[in-house]
């Protein structure tokens, strides 16, 4: 058994399923992104194939080294150099995605409910919690996801429930009106999100069946996608399709425009209590998964004391990400994030399958 401890794959489920449906659901960008409109529901089934090919693609080659991270392997088949020079990439893509999602979150925090706070404060309580977690190791983030998960799932289910009675259905017609082009560009943005299965490249050695781990990874990807598509459903028909995706945070207005009785209303904490738990298990598992992978690029025994400098640092970085949150918006869009996740998925991964057929091949050629 690892000193660090392992985790089981339902766990690597609940901790992935958090993660994607956490910033797809707040963010819901099939509404926001890509002109699906009415549609969009449509968009986030498409979204559901889309993620479960990334994290069979990413994953698919961790599971074949299940005793190693990307660092490891990676130099295994192209060299301390190359290999350490690809894992780089993987580190940069951590360090990028925590530092959205926390500056997303507290831009909420601060614009819906902190007015007075600055941003930054708001920001480092979420890095600090966060960095106590991966300092105790992947095996105290596992068990959080543990006791999250169903506190997660419940209040993102009660805000679709809820909503039912104050839905338009007309609002979601006339079905298919222009096409299955705004459809398959709605789907783009989500579908990049699932960069996130990047980390299975670090977390996959602390999966305590690894036979099982690509799996639940699928699974996790594909099931989180799913919920996009009532998501959108409801805030569609609560607000609109123009006033949905003119919306930043489209099932954040949906939560606010609920009213269930004369002293019932505005439900947003319905909506924000589960995306902070959900980010909070996210920034966990990218400060882990950094660490861990920059220890081992640099030979390091622990990779513990990298993770106060690396909090410091993901704080700098999520507050210079954008000028305001509608500049950070724009990153969002189709043809932008597009192109930036097919290249960061396609690129060091492609190199690496290369290198592992390359290798295969080899070897049974030697064999025979």
């Amino acid at each position: 058994m690892s000193k660090e401890g392992q985790i089981a794959g339902r766990q690597l489920f609940f901790i992935l399923f958090m993660m994607r449906a956490n910033i797809g659901v707040a963010f819901l960008p099939i509404v926001t992104m890509g002109g699906a409109m009415q549609d969009a529901w449509a968009a986030g089934l498409v979204t559901v194939v889309g993620s479960a090919l990334i994290a069979l693609f990413i994953g698919g080659l961790g599971s074949r080294f299940p005793d190693q991270t990307v660092v490891e392997y990676g130099q295994a088949l192209l060299g301390n150099v190359l290999g350490k020079t690809i894992s780089l990439v993987y580190l940069w893509v951590f360090l990028f995605i925590a530092a959205v999602d926390v500056r997303v979150y507290g831009e909420v925090l601060v614009t819906g409910f902190l007015p007075s706070t600055p941003l930054i404060f708001v920001i480092s309580l979420m890095v600090i919690a966060s960095s106590y977690a991966a300092y105790k190791g992947v095996e105290v983030i596992a068990r959080s996801a543990d006791l999250i998960l169903p506190i997660f799932t419940a209040m993102i289910l009660t805000t679709i429930l809820v909503a039912i009675p104050s839905v338009k259905w007309g609002r979601l017609q006339p079905t298919l009106a222009r096409g299955i082009k705004p459809i398959l560009k709605g789907s783009i943005t989500p579908t990049s999100i699932a960069l996130q299965a990047m980390t299975l490249s670090i977390l996959f050695p602390r999966v305590n069946k690894p036979a099982r781990a690509i799996r639940s990874a699928v699974w996790a990807m594909a099931l989180a996608s799913l919920f996009l598509v009532p998501s959108s459903i409801m805030t569609i028909g609560v607000l609109g399709p123009d006033l949905a995706g003119r919306s930043v945070f489209p099932f954040f207005s949906l939560a606010r425009a609920i009213r269930l009785t004369e002293f019932l209303e505005r439900l947003e904490a319905l909506v924000v209590f589960p995306w902070g738990l959900g980010l909070f298990i996210a920034v966990s598992v990218y400060l882990y998964c950094g660490a861990k992978g920059l220890s081992q690029i640099f030979n390091l025994k622990d990779y513990r004391p990298l993770i106060p400098p690396m909090a410091i640092v993901w704080v700098a970085m999520s507050i210079q990400v954008s000028a305001d949150m509608f500049e950070l918006s724009r990153f969002f869009l189709p043809e932008v994030i597009g192109p930036f996740a097919l290249a960061l998925i396609l690129v060091p991964n492609g190199i690496l399958w290369l290198a592992y057929g390359i290798r295969r091949s080899t070897q049974k050629g030697k064999q025979s």
